[in-house]
């Protein structure tokens, strides 16, 4: 917006003033439609720089990571992109600040640095920056700096007025721009989790086997955040049946995706091997490559005979399993074993002597999500809170097993949500056989 001499020097001015109060409520207008954060940059720099008529407009934004102000959008910026530390310069006092300023003369001002003037080839002769803030949290969005008045002028406290103001729209529209972008990723991310949940629930048992003379039950809760939770039944070659649990470390899509090849791998494995230390061994094997990569898997393998109503089992460095022996009352921890599947390809793992189930008599696999839920003291559930459910309510199926664990859980954990997967697979010789 460049301007004629005038012989009514104040009408020119109230005009020049009028024009720009004018483009401002325009831009306010069009703003409030403009949900690109792009497209609300390229604005409020093309306007304020006509709206003030000066020949630059730069919008420094915040970088809080590397605590620097860096350029996104310039009008007439040769170079893409300058970067300055977070209290540097004349935008860093005004960031710093949060105050206007304004330098009729930069070069005898000590906060001015000559060295982006350097590298551009422009003549800087004159600063008005000011501060955009969120209106939502007065937290520092950037600084909005204009250069060089036009017609060898200076700027003025109209122009103080102008710059606030636009600054003020640019932070509102920022904010409004940034909360849908966040608003826009979190419905991506649910989705793209409940997707994942549905991948991960399709390579679990959808029916658990009958197995003669027993008496299963199963608890799978994902948590928000997609896990590796992974538990089957597999038939194996000699009958045997093969109780799976296993978890795979971390969190996000990966752990899930790499559940699926342990499901697979499992499967090819167990139609020509049934012994557990075998089967564990093969899998560490076939699964190195992709392991070293994503981590480890713990695992636990059971081979139950329920024609001799006993079982052998390898374990993986998984936790907790545990094995309830209810006329003794004693508990049996099963969790000894190796290395979790990833950390040597070359490990042969342990089958262990038969055990003899009598009747009532309970194996209990579980992922550590469940001990490890916290309540809002920080202090975990525990594998001993699950050993004492499993005594108290020993007595009765698996199914009512899961349901006095589940209300437990809820009662200790209060309105903490789960932040792991929590997986139970139980499995009790029935009282007739």
């Amino acid at each position: 917006m460049s301007y004629q001499s005038s012989n009514h020097p104040e009408k020119e001015s109230l005009i020049q003033q009028r024009d720009a109060l004018s483009k401002l409520l325009d831009v306010t207008c069009r703003l409030a439609s403009v949900q690109d954060r792009d497209d609300i940059l390229q604005m409020v720099t093309t306007e304020v720089c006509e709206a003030l008529d000066c020949e630059r407009a730069t919008l420094f934004l915040v970088d809080e990571n590397k605590k620097e102000l860096y350029t996104y959008l310039s009008t007439q910026l040769e170079i893409k992109e300058i970067r300055l530390p977070f209290d540097y310069g004349i935008s860093g006092w005004v960031a710093c600040n949060r105050k206007i300023a304004n330098i009729p003369h930069p070069h005898t001002d000590a906060r001015w640095d000559s060295e982006v003037d350097r590298k551009t080839g422009f003549e800087t002769k004159n600063i008005l920056a000011a501060p955009v803030v969120s209106v939502h949290d007065n937290r520092l969005l950037g600084v909005l700096q204009l250069l060089n008045k036009r017609q060898n002028k200076t700027f003025d406290s109209f122009d103080e007025q102008l710059i606030e103001a636009f600054a003020a729209h640019a932070g509102t529209a920022l904010e409004r721009a940034y909360l849908q972008q966040r608003a826009m990723k979190a419905q991506e991310l649910q989705a793209a989790i409940q997707l994942s949940q549905r991948v991960q629930s399709g390579f679990l048992p959808r029916q658990l086997p009958h197995i003669p003379g027993y008496d299963v039950a199963r608890w799978w809760q994902p948590a928000e955040s997609v896990g590796g939770d992974y538990y089957d039944l597999i038939p194996l070659p000699d009958g045997q049946t093969g109780l799976v649990m296993a978890d795979v470390a971390g969190h996000g899509f990966a752990p899930s995706l790499l559940m699926a090849s342990v499901h697979a791998m499992l499967r090819v494995i167990a139609t020509n091997e049934s012994d557990p230390g075998r089967i564990l061994s093969l899998l560490s094997k076939s699964m190195a490559s992709d392991l070293s990569e994503y981590g480890f898997v713990t695992i636990i393998i059971v081979a139950l005979n329920s024609s001799e109503h006993s079982f052998t089992y390898a374990n993986a460095g998984h936790a907790p399993a545990l094995f309830f022996h209810r006329d003794e009352q004693k508990m049996e921890d099963l969790s000894s074993g190796g290395l979790p599947i990833g950390f040597d390809a070359t490990h042969q793992y342990q089958t262990y002597d038969a055990i003899k189930l009598q009747p009532g008599d309970t194996i209990a696999l579980a992922t550590d999500g469940l001990v490890e839920q916290k309540n809002s003291q920080g202090e975990m559930f525990s594998k001993t809170r699950f050993e004492n459910i499993l005594k108290e309510v020993c007595c009765q199926p698996p199914s009512q097993m899961i349901e006095e664990t589940q209300q437990a859980l809820s009662t200790f954990s209060g309105s903490n949500n789960a932040q792991d997967d929590i997986t139970m697979l139980l499995l009790e010789r029935c009282d007739s056989t």
